[in-house]
């Protein structure tokens, strides 16, 4: 298993931001071309994806998971330079260890090992772009541009801590913004200040919109949360005349876009009439996304919540085999977003997500995997893999 572990040390010491996958692509395209697969390339948005030919084709199973990852943010709260995937007390250190290239590593080791043998069915590798800015678009792209039929089963690769994770909340991005009256700050009785109107929305919303928000039995509470805040103009004697606010909504299963929006609209209603602002608006964030191919995605930022049912013998089955891998894995539901807001969120196609990972390091300094993990997600993906294909 040490090949893995250096492929996971390689994926980590190349840095890969969202747009910018292009060296990580080209180096997963060309391992797994070494590795003897059927077909590999990278696709229009900069995706790779590889596949294993079964000798019916069906059923098809990908594995996926996602080639960006978040910036490291202040390098001075690393223990060891987040792009050195330094080795330290039995784990890898760096950004996207957890999030997610140890799964990486361990799908594109599995492949290797199931492209050696004769299957029914026909395996996917599709390794994404821009996941972290646009949870769903590249997979979507893949599944109905290169693909061009649903999969029987998707597997996401996202920590879990190599449990069998069955959904998650949605999310949603909302941008407010507020037109106040400028006036000298020295008479600011004389205008509209714009920015303490946001103020004003942001406890309403966080007081008020917050404790309404449903409640799931599994996925857990709705929540919101004011995630920016900007106000012009500024830095001047000058009461600033427009805010903007931007708000992360996390949505259960059976929300919609109107669910959203509304309460929100409503506030920013209430203080046109309070005339503390002279109009305002709420809107869900659309906007525009560039590939490191050039190609580019618009995107609206509305991404639904999804949850398979636990019964299901779909993701029964795919319990027991991680029970026979010697796994004491559980089911459970993530709290962060993944690409499963498209695969089983808008199109209904089985998903499930099983990655070495703890979820709760993803994004944070000193992120690390476990490197027997990483060992143990490679039988796991290789069991998951054998049981349905």
């Amino acid at each position: 298993m040490k090949d893995v572990i250096s492929c996971v040390r390689q994926l980590v010491q190349i840095p890969s931001l969202s747009g910018e996958e292009k060296e990580l692509a080209h180096f997963i395209r060309d391992s797994l071309n070494d590795f003897g697969l059927d077909k590999v390339y990278i696709d229009e948005l900069g995706d790779v994806i590889g596949i294993v030919r079964g000798k019916a084709n069906r059923p098809l199973i990908v594995l996926e998971g996602h080639m960006d990852h978040v910036s490291p943010g202040n390098p001075e709260l690393w223990k060891y330079p987040p792009y050195s995937a330094k080795i330290a007390d039995g784990k890898i250190y760096g950004r996207g260890t957890v999030d997610m290239k140890a799964s990486l590593a361990a799908m594109m080791f599995a492949s290797k090992e199931i492209a050696q043998k004769e299957n029914e069915g026909t395996l996917a590798l599709c390794f994404v772009v821009h996941e972290e800015t646009a949870e769903g678009e590249a997979i979507k792209h893949i599944v109905e541009n290169e693909l061009k039929e649903f999969p029987d089963l998707v597997v996401l690769g996202e920590a879990t801590s190599l449990n069998l994770a069955i959904g998650h909340r949605g999310r949603a991005v909302i941008k407010v913004e507020l037109i106040g009256k400028t006036a000298h700050a020295s008479m600011p009785e004389l205008g509209l200040n714009a920015l303490h109107a946001a103020a004003k929305i942001i406890t309403n919303i966080e007081q008020d919109v917050s404790q309404k928000l449903p409640f799931h039995p599994k996925l857990g509470k709705a929540s919101i949360t004011t995630i920016n805040l900007d106000a012009s103009p500024k830095n001047l004697p000058q009461l600033p005349d427009r805010a903007e606010i931007i708000f992360d909504r996390r949505t259960i299963v059976g929300e919609n876009e109107e669910d959203v929006v509304k309460p929100i609209k409503e506030k920013v209603e209430e203080l046109v009439k309070e005339k503390a602002v002279l109009d305002g608006t709420a809107n869900i964030v659309e906007e525009e996304i560039c590939c490191w191919t050039g190609k580019k995605l618009k995107v609206k930022n509305f991404f639904p919540s999804w949850l398979i049912e636990e019964e299901r013998e779909i993701v029964q089955n795919a319990l027991k085999s991680l029970h026979s891998a010697g796994l004491p894995s559980r089911i459970y539901t993530w709290r962060f977003s993944t690409d499963g807001v498209y695969t089983c969120g808008l199109r209904q196609i089985p998903t499930i997500g099983m990655g070495p990972g703890d979820e709760a390091l993803a994004h944070q300094p000193n992120e690390n995997i476990a490197i027997d993990k990483v060992e143990k997600a490679v039988e796991a993906y290789l069991t998951l893999t054998k049981a349905f294909i």
